[in-house]
């Protein structure tokens, strides 16, 4: 498989991610998910959302449905935020960084022990995190299952934090005493997307990655919960 093949599938892998949203809201019509909990879940006040994960979580383990709804809402989140920051750059909203942190701990802790979760490793990926943070060198310890969201993300600025995990698993892969996850064709599409922010927008790409974690450290919680 060619590089252009790697990336088309990168960029097709989120594409249907985002088709797991409706999918799971159809399904959370009955069982655990009532009517009322699924209007909280879609609710545009974060309060309610919040109110709606507790209600989730209040009970361990997760039922199937409680992780498909938790998966969803934390997809939710990571979409609210990205269309607040392309729409008001300098001033992004308000939230709630215990609640986010929490709801991402959550996520976390389904992909470690369901990694075949629907949308999980979307969620994640597109999670708001710092760069050089914990969270996104366990991102690139889970780099077979990361690898194609990081590599679908690289060329959106609001999600270039990605630069920085793709480093990292170059990093990975090249260290004689590490597992090896990848593909060599698979390692040479991630080594030529950092080579290239480098070479032509490298600096400005890192910046981004920053001020994005910066901005959104209140919002996000992202370090709140996941290091």
């Amino acid at each position: 498989m060619d590089g252009d093949s790697v990336v088309s599938r990168a960029k097709l892998c989120c594409t249907l991610g985002l088709f797991v949203l409706p999918a799971l809201l159809v399904a959370f019509a009955s069982g655990q998910v009532t009517a009322e909990l699924s209007k909280k879940l879609a609710s545009p006040d974060m309060a309610e959302r919040e109110s709606a994960f507790n209600e989730l979580t209040a009970t361990k383990p997760l039922s199937e449905e409680a992780k498909g709804a938790v998966v969803w809402l934390l997809l939710r989140e990571d979409k609210l935020m990205y269309d607040s920051v392309k729409v008001v750059r300098d001033d992004p909203p308000e939230g709630n960084p215990v609640y986010l942190g929490k709801l991402t701990a959550a996520v976390r802790a389904i992909a470690e022990s369901d990694p075949d979760q629907p949308g999980v490793w979307l969620a994640l990926v597109r999670s708001g995190y710092g760069v050089r943070s914990a969270f996104a060198d366990w991102l690139a310890q889970h780099r077979e299952k990361t690898t194609p969201f990081l590599l679908a993300d690289a060329s959106d600025p609001e999600y270039s934090e990605a630069f920085d995990v793709l480093a990292r698993i170059s990093r990975y892969e090249r260290d004689p005493a590490a597992e090896h996850k990848l593909q060599p064709h698979e390692l040479e599409v991630v080594e030529l997307a950092v080579r290239s922010a480098i070479r032509g927008k490298g600096t400005a790409v890192f910046r981004v990655a920053g001020d994005r974690s910066t901005r959104n450290y209140g919002y996000r919680g992202r370090s709140f919960g996941s290091g």
